[in-house]
This record gives C-alpha cells, structure tokens and sequence, in this order.
C-alpha cells in the first residue's frame, strides 16, 4: 500500500475548500487535466508578457520576444536562439 500523500494548504484557502479542490481534480480524466495544466501554463505567460511590457513600455515586438525568451530559457540558452539578445539592455 502506498503511503497517502500530504498537501499543503494555503494560507488564504480553508482546509474544506482544499480537500473539494483535490477531489474535484481526482474526479478529472487525462484530457481535463491536459486541458487545466495548458490554461494555467497559457495565464502565467500572459501574466509574465504583461510584466515585460509594463517594465519596457517602450519596446518593440521583437524587444518583448527576446526578453520573454530570456526570462523563460535564461540568457545564455536565449541567446543562442536568439542572437539579438545580446544587444538588450537590462
């Protein structure tokens, strides 16, 4: 028998919101967790996106690219997809 698994709950989420929460994802096949994991992947890169734009107000899109490239790959690996990057300042 494997042993039960702990989870954490937050601080801002009551212990009775946490277990409906687990139970509802125990109750989700393989596609509505594909589905959930690929929207929440979607909104954290709308929300970093968002965060380039507003400390570089005045980039381009190409300017906005590389930075998000740099920010999800790191600069070494960006920069070796993207040759420009080492033209961008901080």
């Amino acid at each position: 028998m494997t042993p039960a698994r702990t989870y954490s709950v937050h601080a801002d989420t009551s212990a009775a919101a946490h277990q409906l929460q687990v139970r509802l994802w125990q109750g989700m096949d393989a596609e509505e967790k594909l589905h959930l994991i690929a929207d929440q992947c979607d909104a954290v890169s709308a929300l970093a996106r968002a965060g380039i734009r507003s400390r570089h107000p005045h980039a381009d899109s190409r300017g906005l690219l590389l930075r998000f490239a740099v920010l999800t790959l790191g600069r070494e690996l960006a920069s070796r997809a993207y040759t420009d990057v080492l033209r961008l300042s901080e």
